[in-house]
């Protein structure tokens, strides 16, 4: 399909926009009208943000086939809910989209619990809660190793450091094969390949400290 796309979050069905047809009709349209692009750009003579668009009562009202009153209504209860903000001018008006750059940012909708309850209420505090959780928590991709064996990037190159690049592989095979061999599994392997070589030091630090015993 043409045209692009726009994001809506499951959990908008329990928010008071999706209980009232035309409002939530009104608020899907404010999404698709609004700039997304990253950039400001003119429009008519006006500079648009990211998260805004002009609207014409006139033209709304036909697209949406609902009468001008209805239409007045719908925009002034999202402007109350703080989900848009209106900007009237003698010839069109201005409508920002509040936190639109949150509701079609993917960060948004996984990564942390905070980030997939997603607010249609557009609650200011709410949204800079998501914001820091996710700045705090970044969903990082795992790279395979061998079969079964999971490592980010940052976990392998500090693995690297810390044993050389062959003594990692060689703990890396070592695990894969363990893991491979019992069907155990590990919350993560990174920590996993630490924790056993802290283990193999302890053991070769108590025989080097157990007393030789003489043969008579």
């Amino acid at each position: 399909m043409d045209g692009g796309y726009i994001k809506l979050s499951r959990n908008l069905i329990n928010h008071e926009v999706f209980q009232d047809g035309n409002l939530l009709r009104v608020f899907v349209y404010c999404l698709v009208k609004a700039s997304w692009e990253e950039e400001p750009k003119k429009v008519s003579g006006v500079v648009l943000e990211k998260g805004q668009f002009i609207h014409g009562s006139i033209s709304a009202s036909e697209r949406l086939k609902l009468p001008k009153s209805t239409l007045h209504r719908k925009i002034k209860r999202l402007e109350k809910l703080n989900i848009i903000g209106i900007k009237v001018g003698h010839r069109f008006s201005i409508i920002t989209v509040f936190n639109y750059s949150t509701y079609q940012d993917l960060k948004s909708y996984y990564g942390t619990e905070v980030g997939r309850k997603w607010d249609a209420s557009g609650n200011k505090e709410r949204i800079k809660e998501i914001e820091e959780i996710n700045k705090k928590k970044k969903y990082i991709k795992k790279k395979k190793f061998l079969e079964g064996v999971y490592l980010t990037e940052d976990q392998y190159k500090k693995l690297c450091d810390q044993f050389t690049e062959t003594g990692t592989n060689n703990k890396i095979q070592n695990l894969d094969l363990y893991i491979a061999s019992t069907g155990k599994k590990y919350k993560c392997h990174y920590s996993t390949i630490l924790a056993w070589h802290r283990k193999d030091e302890q053991q070769q630090q108590q025989k080097i400290n157990q007393p030789s015993q003489l043969a008579y």
